[in-house]
């Protein structure tokens, strides 16, 4: 089953928006269990609650699943689609903490070049995807994930003063 999605524009003048991309928002808590046909152009899942740090991500064909704690939620993300095309407008947090993936741009070509991923002050999860990445988490207690084979040479630093960082390996975030 898909979630149904609720669209939404600023623009109270177009009479007809079929055709057009129009942008949901999905509240974590409230679309639990839930399959959702996600697009990564405009769509936001907001957690309500939790940090990026706490986030387990992984995959299976074209659907993505983002766990945290005991909840979850299975996002559709259509063929050949990839953590990889996600940025942080895709995901927000109610701590202020943030999700980085790769060079943190929809265009998945630049992934395997060396990104540099620059956390927030919040526990914020950073995954540099392909190359030799420069990947620093600031202030908070933060995540860093090594994928795997083809990683790169990164480079992990924590110019924070607070919280306790710590590095996982997992193949897909």
């Amino acid at each position: 089953m898909i979630a149904a999605a609720y669209a939404y524009t600023t623009d109270s003048s177009i009479p007809n928006l079929k055709g057009l991309l129009t942008m949901a928002t999905y509240r974590f808590s409230q679309v639990n269990g839930a399959l959702i046909d996600f697009n990564a152009r405009v769509d936001n899942l907001h957690f309500d609650s939790g940090s990026a740090a706490d986030l387990d991500i992984t995959a299976a064909g074209s659907t993505l699943t983002f766990r945290l704690g005991s909840e979850s939620v299975r996002l559709k993300v259509g063929q050949g689609g990839t953590l990889a095309q996600f940025t942080t407008s895709n995901f927000t947090f109610a701590d202020g903490s943030v999700l980085l993936i790769g060079d943190n741009t929809a265009d998945r070509s630049r992934d395997a070049g060396a990104n540099d991923l620059r956390g927030s002050a919040g526990n914020d999860r950073l995954i540099g995807m392909g190359g030799n990445d420069f990947l620093d988490g600031r202030d908070g207690s933060d995540t860093y994930v090594v994928t795997g084979t083809g990683d790169g040479t990164d480079t992990y630093r924590d110019s924070g003063s607070s919280g306790v960082d710590r590095i996982v390996a997992g193949s897909n975030g």
